[in-house]
């Protein structure tokens, strides 16, 4: 384990030279710099083991660590040096520190976050295994399918990549709560250095910063792996070097392009934005577009390699570029069953959505509502100016984009509605209506009130989540401090930045391997889901972590069963193996079958697998699994027998007081 986080540490620091290099030649503002070099950096996170999966070397932790030391090897041999002083030197004192207590903070949630991972539904179902079927089958970029009842894999899977990235090369779970924690700061990075851009005084630009931070509707996704929290920080980025760019350095417009088709291949709701930020910077740059056609044309180059692959990839198999949430005006696959059955927009009943769930919209957006409003009312507060115009008319087309978005509505199935999770959409919104009021404010004090008001209210809903969403303040407070100290004392140094490098890349590495072992069991104990029972089950089983058993699901897969170090293939049963097949599945490995869907998706994924399991018995049950397995005794003429009388060798079974203490923390949520 040791030395493939040691892989995974060296394949990061490579891909983040090479992107620093290259970003020397189109800014020495250190900050903005970092901004280029993770744009750059993350499209060689995607493009890599995308280009690698088509040779079945997708998720080679030598292959990947080859791929990212060759980048750095190249951007060093072909790109000179930039002139000036280094980053950390290129500082003042004050950055500095923030930049020190703001690192301590994410290390001290990073530890947390592996101690506590709670995955979450959507991770649970589809976000891991999606990235686990490339990591056991090294063919990054193919179309996965992971639920019965939905086409997931038809979504945009750019941060299903990045994470096949990091969990092919160190081979655990740990990097999905690593990859959370820089997204973070790279989003508050980049909320930073684009509104200071935007000529935002301190005070305002913190606090429009810290009021999308605090948004609850964010910070109860931090730990899982969604793809909410990596969408926006790109897009984030994205509008920072637009801000950069405009209007006479237009060649940061291709790492623009680049994170632009980073946070559309992650997430389809940062794309009004996106494009707006690009269109307004291109017409502030009109000037100097000729000189910086390269940089631009490589930026959509790598845009469209990154994230417009699977728009295209749908519109070649589906006839649409966004199946599965819709079918084109032209024909092609019409939408799932499913989902047509909850395509249900805000817009179309939005008195049923809210009836009764009022409070609950209020406790998951809380001072997200001030900054949407606000933010399109910015304009009336503003002096006319037309960034602050902009910036609100950039607000509300962002905030109609939600409102007749897909599944924003009521479902009349109760049991298939998803509206009100569909509150975290509305991040790209919040975080544009941020930055109205944070260039209202410039000359407004009604605009600074608002953001005061709304990181207020946020604060306020967001400390009661608790756990697991959020530790215990006085461990962030402790990475604060411990951050700031050591930037403190590095002030008077020369060249202090290769020390602390070398020293944060072996204390994370130590550490990342020894958070890897038991990461299964500690999912199932913080983790609320309806899966956490079957995990802990497994997890119960001696030497999980080093055997290789597969394990078939049916109707969705349950990621964490993968084990600490990847080595169980987990797979989907699909609905055209008959009951000989699922039959070889349960003498290889285990079968595993939610009891409550049996029935409910019988009619929407039709299937063998309930007719085949009705008459086996059980080898155990975790809450609402059932887990068979059978013996190379048992005759394939008679699928339907029930399973050998001795009981399994292994203990199946979820406890008692595992039950109490999972529903404790729902409860607690």
């Amino acid at each position: 384990m040791l030395g493939h986080h040691a892989l995974l540490a060296l394949a990061l620091g490579a891909l983040g030279g090479a992107g620093w290099r290259l970003a020397g030649r189109l800014t020495v503002a250190p900050l903005e710099r970092a901004l280029v070099a993770a744009a750059l950096a993350g499209t060689a996170m995607v493009a890599e083991p995308l280009l690698l999966g088509r040779v079945g070397l997708g998720s080679s932790p030598a292959a990947l660590t080859l791929a990212a030391l060759v980048t750095f090897a190249l951007a060093r041999a072909r790109i000179p040096a930039s002139a000036g002083v280094g980053w950390w030197r290129g500082l003042t004192p004050r950055e500095r520190r923030m930049v020190g207590a703001g690192a301590g903070a994410l290390f001290a949630l990073a530890l947390w976050m592996v101690d506590h991972p709670a995955i979450g539904v959507d991770g649970v179902v589809y976000h891991l295994p999606e990235a686990l079927s490339w990591v056991h089958a090294g063919d990054t970029g193919a179309t996965p399918h992971v639920a019965a009842e939905f086409q997931t894999g038809s979504y945009p899977l750019t941060n299903e990549v990045v994470l096949a990235w990091g969990m092919g090369i160190a081979r655990s779970f740990v990097w999905v709560e690593a990859w959370a924690v820089l997204a973070t700061g790279l989003l508050a990075l980049a909320g930073w250095v684009g509104l200071r851009r935007l000529g935002c005084g301190r005070g305002a630009t913190i606090l429009a910063v810290a009021a999308v931070l605090a948004e609850p509707v964010l910070l109860e996704h931090l730990n899982t792996p969604k793809n909410d929290l990596p969408a926006l920080a790109w897009l984030a980025v994205c509008a920072a070097l637009c801000a950069c760019a405009a209007p006479r350095r237009a060649a940061l417009l291709g790492p623009a392009l680049a994170a632009a088709g980073l946070a559309a291949g992650s997430k389809t709701t940062t794309i009004p934005l996106a494009v707006i930020a690009l269109a307004a910077a291109g017409w502030a740059c009109r000037g100097a577009l000729r000189r910086a056609r390269a940089s631009v044309a490589w930026g959509a180059l790598a845009a469209l390699g990154v994230g417009g692959v699977w728009y295209l990839r749908n519109l070649i198999a589906h006839g649409w570029f966004l199946y599965p949430f819709g079918s084109g005006p032209f024909g092609g696959d019409p939408e799932p069953v499913y989902l047509r059955r909850i395509h249900v927009t805000f817009l179309q009943d939005p008195a049923g959505t809210l009836r009764g769930r009022e409070s609950l919209y209020v406790h998951a957006i809380a001072g997200g509502l001030v900054l949407v409003a606000g933010g399109i009312l910015a304009a009336a507060a503003a002096r006319r100016s037309r960034l602050v115009w902009g910036a609100s008319a950039a607000t509300a087309v962002a905030a109609l984009a939600w409102l007749t978005a897909p599944f924003t509505g009521r479902a009349s199935d109760p049991s298939l509605d998803l509206s009100l999770s569909t509150t975290r959409y509305l991040l790209p919104v919040f975080a544009a209506g941020a930055v109205a009021l944070a260039v209202a404010g410039r000359t407004s004090r009604v605009a600074r009130l608002a953001l005061a008001g709304a990181l207020a209210w946020s604060l306020w809903w967001s400390v009661q989540l608790g756990f697991p969403d959020l530790p215990p303040a006085t461990i962030l407070l402790i990475g604060v401090a411990g951050g700031a100290l050591v930037a403190t004392l590095s002030l008077g140094r020369r060249r202090p930045t290769r020390a602390l490098a070398w020293a944060v890349a072996i204390a994370a590495v130590l550490l990342a391997a020894g958070g890897a072992d038991g990461w299964m069991g500690r999912s199932a104990r913080t983790s609320a889901t309806a899966a956490a029972p079957v995990e802990g089950a497994f997890a119960s089983i001696p030497k999980w972590a080093d055997s290789r058993e597969p394990v078939a699901f049916w109707p969705s897969v349950v990621g964490p069963l993968a084990g600490d170090r990847l080595r169980h293939p987990v797979t989907l049963i699909g609905g055209a193996e008959d009951c000989s097949a699922i039959t070889a599945r349960a003498r290889r490995g285990y079968v595993v079958v939610r009891r409550v869907s049996l029935r409910v998706l019988a009619r929407l994924a039709p299937s063998h697998v309930p007719a085949c399991v009705i008459r086996w018995r059980p080898v155990g049950h975790a809450g609402d699994w059932l887990i068979y397995r059978q013996t190379a005794t048992t005759s394939s003429a008679r699928p339907r027998s029930s399973l050998p009388r001795r009981k399994s060798p292994t203990p199946i079974a979820a406890s008692r007081g595992s039950e109490r203490r999972r529903k404790s923390v729902s409860s607690r949520s």
